[in-house]
Order: C-alpha cells, then structure tokens, then sequence
C-alpha cells in the first residue's frame, strides 16, 4: 500500500491502464457524490471495453435513480464472485473501506485498490491514494480521471458527476465550493446537463414520508451550550410510523443547522442493527471532523460522522461530552430542556425528552 496520498489522477489512469475486470464499491447510505461520481467512472471504464460491477452495501436511494446506470447497481451480498476475483478495486468518496462493506482481508487479495477521495480523514488503503481534501466533492477527482484515461465525457457522464458535485456542495452553496467546482459544472453544463429540472428532483422534491418524519423529528430538537449545540433524533419507531425509508434522512442534520444561534448540530439515527448513526455539521471555523475522529469517525472540518453502538441515550451523551469541548467558554449544564412539542391539542400535551423519547 502506498502510505502517502500524494497520487494524481495521471497515476490512477496508469495504474488500472492493464487490468481488464473492475469492481466499484459504493459506501453505505451513499449519497449524490457516491454514487454520481462511481456511476461516471463506471461508464467510462466501459468506453474503454472493460468489464465494470458496481456494488452497493446498502440499498442506494431511489430519488437517485434517474442516474444513468442506476438499476444496474448490484448488492454486495448478491455478488456472484469473490472480491478478489476482480482485478481492480475502485473506492470512491470512501474514507475507510469498512463503509463499503469491505475487510482487510478484501483488500489484502486484491490485485490492485485505487482510492480515489477528498475526505481529510482517509485511511490511505490503497495500493493508489488519489486524497484531495481540497476537492470540493470527489466528482472532480473522477473528471481528472477520466481526461487521464483519454475518455471524452458525454452527456450521460456529465450528468453523474453533475449530481455528485451539486450534492456535495448544497447546491454550490457550501464553503467547499470553488472556482474549479463551478468551471467544472459549466463544462458539464456546455455538455447539455439541465441545472433546473436536475435541482429540482436532487435538492426539492421530497416524499410525504419523509415531510412526515420531519414534522416528528423537529419534535425532539434540544439545545446545549448555551444555545449553540442543536440536535435531533430519528427512532426505529418514527421510521416505521411515518412509512419512511432510512435513506429518507439523509440531509435532515441540515435543520437543526438553518437556527440562527446553533454553530454546531447533529442528527442521532437509529438503525436497524442497534447502532446509532451520527452526523455532525458546523458553521463558521467549528471542527465537527474533529469530533466525528475522537468518536471513531470522520469526515471534514464542517461536515463529519460516526457510528456507535448503544443506546440513543448514551451515545447522546457522548456525542454532547465531545462536542461541548469545541465550547470550552461555555458553562456546564443539564443537556437540554425537554419541551412539548407542537401539533394536535393531544400531541401537545407529550413532552418529548432529548432522545426523542416521550416522557
């Protein structure tokens, strides 16, 4: 493995120049980069007659599937020969191999395993580490790439990655966002990408399921810090009686995030296996990668998460524990107020603790 993350889109294109057979892994939960930016480098290795499999841990979201390429996503657990009987493995926008489903011994067997990511976090597994945390999303890694490997991109490609990268960057509002991220969306644009109709299904269309988990998980918001530290919960239970999907809550931490007062806000999600899904996001120069890393996450300075095992209640106590060290001015203090939490006179009359759970 090569220790530093000092590879360029030229090395990669060199690297994978002789291997016939690929296997991309999407990570779990993948959202727009994950997938737009393995869905165009797919299409490409298939422009040069190679054998491509794209693989997916966990159900990738439907909203996504008017990518091209789409229904041809396979699950892991369905695939019909070992890992290491690909010559290539593909790891894109995937800090840690684990999020995709894969083990060291995965990637011990495997001939060849490029990593191709902007996450500051990396782990640097690959035998090829294309890391550029000043990437604002891993598309514009995939479109060096791509140039690297001689393929000119068509409208098909153009569309993945315009995803990927609109995603990443909300809409080409984060600070992530660049001169090269918007030369790179005209390019993409010039390329016949419509910016109106793809906004409107990637960032404002919504389910009445997940308007409905909304309405319940902004019944759980709770502060610390004096104001500054928001978050929400999603329960098991709030999933099943809204009829909504886990990747439904995907962006939702942005809620808590929009309150004038909060720098920094994160979403406890429970998942089906027990464990609780963590995801942190910041204002102004507040490290959440930080705290996502002293968790056993990562992820960037702004944006970052984890995954623990317990209970919503104690892993809130954790999460609360790191993320009042980025407040150290702050008083001590009980960790939220529970309050009723509005809607029918009945609801009304529910006080809803921290963890999302009624008392």
């Amino acid at each position: 493995m090569n220790p530093g993350r000092g590879d360029t889109a030229p090395d990669v294109a060199r690297a994978v120049g002789g291997c016939s057979s690929f296997l991309l892994a999407l990570h779990e939960f993948p959202d727009g980069d994950s997938l737009g930016s393995n869905l165009a480098m797919m299409r490409a290795l298939q422009r040069l007659g190679k054998s491509v499999t794209l693989v997916a841990p966990t159900p990738p979201p439907e909203r996504f599937g008017f990518l091209p390429g789409f229904q041809d996503i396979v699950a892991l657990d369905t695939l019909d020969r070992p890992v290491s009987g690909f010559e290539c493995i593909f790891l894109i926008d995937c800090s840690d191999p684990g999020r995709a489903g894969l083990g060291p011994d995965d990637l011990r067997q495997a001939e060849l395993v490029v990593n191709i990511d902007h996450h500051p976090s990396n782990a640097l597994f690959g035998h090829v580490n294309y890391v550029d945390p000043k990437a604002s999303a891993a598309a514009e890694q995939v479109r060096a790439v791509i140039a690297s490997l001689g393929v000119a991109l068509d409208r098909e490609m153009a569309l993945c990655l315009y995803v990927a990268v609109s995603t990443d960057t909300g809409g080409f509002r984060f600070e992530n966002t660049t001169a090269e991220t918007h030369r790179l969306a005209a390019e993409l644009l010039d390329l016949g990408v419509e910016p109106g109709p793809v906004g409107e299904i990637i960032h404002d269309t919504r389910t009445v399921s997940s308007l409905r988990l909304v309405q319940r998980m902004l019944q759980t918001l709770s502060f610390a810090a004096g104001g500054r530290i928001a978050w929400v919960v999603v329960t098991r239970r709030m999933l099943e009686e809204c009829g909504a999907t886990d990747d439904e809550v995907e962006g939702l931490v942005g809620y808590p995030r929009m309150i004038d007062s909060v720098d920094v806000s994160f979403l406890l999600q429970e998942m089906p296996d027990g464990a609780v899904r963590v995801a942190l996001r910041s204002k102004k120069d507040f490290d959440v990668g930080a705290v996502a890393a002293a968790l056993g996450g990562g992820g960037h300075r702004k944006a970052a998460g984890c995954v623990l095992r317990g209970t919503v209640e104690e892993v809130l106590s954790r999460v609360l524990e790191e993320t009042k060290k980025l407040f150290p001015e702050e008083p001590a203090g009980p960790p939220a107020e529970a309050g009723p939490r509005p809607g029918t006179p009945e609801e009304d009359a529910t006080v809803w603790s921290p963890c999302g759970r009624p008392v």
